[in-house]
């Protein structure tokens, strides 16, 4: 197992809060939760400790998880730290998009085991390995986004790997 993360982790969801904490925490991993933006960059802002991994929900009342991440990729105290957003909705165009907006991965929201399996996975992940050409880099992220997307379910069915698309 990989040495201990702190892990920030912003959802207005408290179900969701909850899930992810016991996954975390049973992973050895130190997790601060938060329920709207303005709590989270206080806490960059003034714990002394800067968190190793941030997941940001996309769908946010006030500042949305978009909006997060734009601020702290224009932040040059907190750039660097990788970020993982987290989305119900999961469509090519979405990663795409995130992942150019300087997301390190994009995750689906799932339930139940196929959730704490991805976190798992993504909690292994080595963010600080430096990226290939952006060219490459954009493109091998996607493939990788795209990867553990098929492993999840749609519907509490499995879908077909080749296609994508769940069995009727």
């Amino acid at each position: 197992m990989k040495a201990s993360k702190l892990i920030y982790y912003l959802d207005d969801d408290t179900d969701d809060l909850e899930i992810f904490t016991d996954i975390a925490e049973h992973s050895g991993h130190q997790v601060y939760t938060f329920l709207n933006g303005n709590e989270m960059f206080y806490a960059l802002k003034h714990d002394s400790r800067k968190p190793d991994l941030i997941f940001l929900d996309i769908h946010m009342p006030v500042l949305n998880g978009e909006e997060i991440l734009n601020v702290i990729r224009k932040s040059e105290e907190y750039k660097q730290i990788p970020i993982v957003m987290i989305s119900g909705a999961y469509p090519p165009k979405l990663v795409r998009h995130f992942l150019k907006s300087g997301a390190n991965f994009l995750m689906k929201k799932s339930a139940g085991k196929e959730f704490g399996e991805t976190l798992g996975s993504v909690f292994q992940m080595d963010f600080t390995t430096p990226k290939p050409a952006p060219k490459t880099s954009g493109l091998s992220r996607l493939l990788e986004a795209k990867k553990l997307y098929l492993k999840n379910t749609i519907y509490g069915t499995e879908q077909d790997p080749k296609t994508g698309i769940a069995p009727a």
